[in-house]
C-alpha cells in the first residue's frame, strides 16, 4: 500500500484513521490496482483495547472506481485484486475484508459492472453513494448512482440479503430497484443494448422487486413505463430494425421456470426488412396480451400467448401461438402453432 498522507481525527466522538491518496499494490509491481482519494477508518476503541490491535467498525472510500466482474464460473471480483478481491494466493481478498468489518460506505465514485456470462455491454455508474451495514452474516445496502451514459437518470436499490462475508457469490435474500429518467429525453438504456442498436425515450420508469439466489436475481416482478421511444440500427443476421412507440408498458413475472410478460402499447411501428421484405413497415394503434416463456430440457425454449390483441384502423387480429423448440440443440428447427382471429 502507498499513501501520501495519514492523519489522526475524530468523527463526532469516534476516533478517525484518515489516509490519503491511497494506492493498493500487488507485491512488485509499482503500477496501482486501486486508487483512494481517500479512506476513512472509524475506530471501536474499547474493542481495540480488548484486542490490543485496532478494530474497525467503519470503513469510508472516497472517489474509487472500480470494476466488478462476474466470471463464468460465478465468482465476483474487483478487477486487478483477483477473484475476492485478493491478490495474493492463500490470504483472505481485499474484498472480503471490507464485507466483514462492520459499515462500508462509498461516496462520489465510479463502478465498472461487467458479467462474462452475457452479452450485455459494461454498465457504468457514476456519482455513487453506496451504504453497507454489515451485521455478522445479515447485509443490508442502499445505493443511489446516475448511469454515465445518461446523468439524468437515477438508479436506486436497496437489498436485504444472508451470507458469510468471504463467499459474496453465496448470498441471498430481497432486492428492490427503481431507474427514474424522468421526462428529460436521454437515452438510459443505451448503455444495455447490444452494439449496432441505439435507443432514445421521452420517458423510462423501471421498478422491481425479485428475490437473490446466490448473488442473481432468481424471481420476482418488475414493470417498465416508456414514453416515446425510439429504437433502429442493425439486428445480427436480421439486417435493418426500426422500433417505434409512443407508450409501452410491460410487466414482468419470473422465476426458475420460466416467465410472463404482459405487455400493453400504444402507436407502434416495427421494420424490420430481413423478415417482412417488400411488404410494409407494421403499425399498429395498440397492442396488449400476456407472452410466457418456459425453459425445456434440450436447451431450448418455449414461448406462448393465450390471447395477443393487436388493433389498428382497419384490423382486429387476436392471436392465440406456442412456439417450440426455439434455440434447440436438436435436429430441426423451431415449431409454430398459430391461431389468429381477424376482426
Amino acid at each position: 500500500t502507498r499513501l501520501s498522507r495519514l492523519h489522526l481525527g475524530l468523527a463526532g466522538l469516534v476516533p478517525r484513521v484518515t489516509l490519503e491518496e491511497v494506492d493498493l499494490l500487488a507485491p512488485g509491481d509499482p503500477v496501482p490496482r486501486l486508487h483512494l482519494r481517500r479512506l476513512h477508518l472509524d475506530l471501536d476503541p474499547l474493542a481495540s483495547l480488548g484486542t490490543l490491535s485496532p478494530r474497525v467498525t467503519d470503513i469510508t472510500l472516497e472517489g474509487p472506481r472500480l470494476r466488478l466482474e462476474r466470471g463464468g464460473d460465478g465468482q465476483l471480483a474487483v478487477a486487478g485484486l483477483g477473484a475476492g478481491g485478493g491478490w495474493e494466493a492463500g490470504k483472505p481478498g481485499a474484498l472480503a475484508a471490507f464485507l466483514a468489518q462492520g459499515r462500508l460506505r462509498l461516496t462520489d465514485g465510479e463502478i465498472e459492472w461487467l458479467d462474462r456470462d452475457t452479452l450485455v455491454p459494461t454498465l457504468v455508474l457514476s456519482e455513487i453513494r453506496l451504504d453497507l451495514d454489515n451485521r455478522g452474516a445479515a447485509h443490508h445496502l442502499d445505493l443511489e448512482a446516475r448511469l454515465a451514459a445518461a446523468p439524468s437518470a437515477r438508479l436506486r436499490v436497496t437489498a436485504d440479503l444472508q451470507g458469510d462475508a468471504a463467499q459474496l457469490d453465496d448470498w441471498s435474500g430481497v432486492l428492490d430497484f427503481t431507474l427514474d429518467a424522468g421526462d428529460d429525453p436521454g437515452p438510459p438504456t443505451a448503455g444495455l443494448l447490444p452494439q449496432g442498436l441505439q435507443v432514445a425515450e421521452q420517458l423510462l420508469a423501471l421498478e422491481g422487486h425479485y428475490r437473490v439466489q446466490g448473488s442473481r436475481l432468481a424471481a420476482g416482478q418488475a414493470r417498465l413505463r416508456l414514453e416515446g421511444l425510439s429504437l433502429q440500427g442493425q439486428v445480427p443476421g436480421q439486417g435493418a430494425l426500426a422500433f417505434q412507440a409512443a407508450r409501452l408498458d410491460l410487466d414482468l413475472t419470473t422465476d426458475l421456470a420460466g416467465g410472463r410478460l404482459q405487455i400493453a402499447g400504444e402507436g407502434l411501428y416495427l421494420s424490420l426488412p430481413g423478415v417482412f421484405g417488400e411488404r410494409p413497415p407494421l403499425r399498429l394503434d395498440r397492442l396488449t396480451g400476456p407472452v410466457t416463456w418456459t425453459p425445456a430440457a434440450d436447451g431450448g425454449l418455449r414461448l406462448a400467448s393465450d390471447g395477443l390483441e393487436a388493433l389498428n384502423p382497419d384490423l382486429g387480429l387476436k392471436l392465440r401461438f406456442s412456439l417450440e423448440d426455439l434455440g434447440a440443440s436438436g435436429p430441426g428447427g423451431p415449431v409454430l402453432d398459430l391461431q389468429a382471429d381477424i376482426r
